[in-house]
C-alpha cells in the first residue's frame, strides 16, 4: 500500500486533518491546545519554523503527518515532532515514508546543523525510528511528560497517580565543525563517549573559573506540564541567587537546567547545580549554536524500573544518569 500513499508540505487546508487526528491519538487531552485549533496551526506551520509533511491515500483521505520545528535556542538545530499515522493506515508503510521524508529529505530542503528527538520510555517504537535514522542517544529526561490518554485507551482503574514518561534524548548532525567546550570533571567522560558516538570533534576544557557579572538566562515555566526549564547563557557571580529564585517560581514542578558549555565559566556553573541537587540530563549539541549540558531535578524520588529501551546504548545512558542521581543522596 506504502505507492499509494502521496507525501507533500502542509497547506492550510490540511489543518482540520491534523486536529481530527489527534483527537483520534489523544482524544481532548493532550495538553499544548492549539493541536486543537486549525486557525492557530495554520499560523505556526509556516515551513521554516515549523515544517509538516503530510500523507494521504491516493484516494485523498488523510493518512499521517510529521514535522520538525525550532524549540532549542540555535535555530538552525530542529526538533522531530509528531510522527503520528491515523489507525488504519498503521500496517502500510505511512510512518516510514513520513519519518524518511522528515529526517533524510527536509535536510536537504532547508539548512539546518542537526535534528533531536526526545524518544518515548515508555514504549520503544519511536526509539527503533532513532536508530534506523541514525540518531545517537545523549541524555535520558526522566519522569518528564505527563501520560497521555494514547489512543483513547481506558486509564487505569487503581487509584495511584501515574508517573510521568521519560524521554531519551537523541540527536542526528548535518553539519558541525571542531570546536572547544568547558565541561565539568564529573561529566567529561561521558560527554566524550557521546562525541565519539556523534563523530563530533571536541576539545575539552574542565578548569573550574568562577562567572563574573551578572547572569543571563531565560526562564520557560509550563504550570499545567509541571515542569519548568532555566537557560543560562551567561553565568554571573549571582547564578545561585538566580537558580534559588528559579526554583521558588517553579515549586512543585521537574526542572531543567540547561547550561551552555562553550564558555570558560561553564564547569563552575555546573559545579553550583550539582551542590544544590541537581543531577545528569544529557548532552546538547549544538543547542546554544555551542554545546550544552542538562541537568534536572525531580519533585519526587525517580524509578528506574520504569524506562524501555530499544538497545544497551539506552540503558547504559539510564546508567550514567542513575549512578549522577544516588550520587546527589550521598550528599544530602
Amino acid at each position: 500500500m506504502k505507492e499509494n500513499i502521496k507525501l507533500a508540505l502542509f497547506h492550510p487546508e490540511d489543518a482540520q486533518d491534523i486536529c481530527n487526528i489527534y483527537r483520534e491519538i489523544y482524544g481532548d487531552d493532550f495538553p499544548i491546545s492549539y493541536v486543537y485549533d486549525p486557525e492557530e496551526i495554520i499560523k505556526r506551520y509556516d515551513g521554516i519554523n515549523h515544517r509538516t509533511a503530510i500523507a494521504r491515500s491516493g484516494e485523498g483521505e488523510f493518512a499521517g503527518m510529521a514535522s520538525m520545528c525550532r524549540s532549542a535556542h540555535n535555530p538552525l538545530l530542529y526538533e522531530a515532532v509528531q510522527l503520528m499515522v491515523k489507525k488504519k493506515f498503521r500496517e502500510s508503510g505511512v510512518a516510514q515514508c513520513l519519518a524518511d521524508t522528515i529526517h533524510n529529505d527536509f535536510p536537504e530542503q532547508i539548512a539546518l546543523d542537526a535534528q533531536f528527538i526526545e524518544a518515548l520510555c515508555n514504549h520503544t517504537i519511536s526509539q527503533r525510528v532513532t536508530v534506523s535514522h541514525d540518531f545517537m542517544f545523549t541524555g535520558l529526561e526522566l519522569e518528564w511528560l505527563q501520560s497521555v490518554n494514547f489512543d483513547n485507551s481506558k486509564k487505569p482503574e487503581h487509584n495511584k497517580p501515574e508517573r510521568n514518561i521519560s524521554l531519551l534524548l537523541t540527536f542526528r548532525m548535518y553539519s558541525d565543525s571542531a570546536h572547544e567546550i568547558f565541561i565539568h570533571p564529573a561529566y567529561e567522560d561521558f560527554v566524550k563517549g557521546i562525541c565519539r558516538d556523534l563523530k563530533a570533534t571536541r576539545t575539552f576544557r574542565n578548569d573550574i573559573i568562577p562567572g563574573m557579572d551578572t547572569t543571563e538566562n531565560t526562564v520557560d515555566i509550563i504550570k499545567e506540564a509541571g515542569i519548568a526549564t532555566l537557560a543560562v547563557t551567561k553565568a554571573g557571580a549571582d547564578l545561585p541567587e538566580v537558580l534559588a529564585r528559579f526554583e521558588a517560581e517553579a515549586k512543585s514542578c521537574q526542572l531543567h537546567v540547561q547550561i551552555d558549555i562553550s564558555h570558560p565559566w561553564a564547569p563552575w556553573a555546573i559545579d553550583i547545580m550539582r551542590q544544590k541537587g541537581f543531577f545528569l540530563s544529557g548532552y546538547l549539541p549544538l543547542w546554544f549554536k555551542g554545546d550544552g549540558l542538562m541537568l534536572q531535578k525531580l519533585t519526587v524520588a525517580p524509578d528506574f524500573t520504569l524506562p524501555r529501551f530499544f538497545t544497551q546504548k539506552g540503558e547504559l545512558i539510564m546508567q550514567a544518569v542513575q549512578n549522577d542521581y544516588e550520587r546527589t543522596l550521598g550528599e544530602k
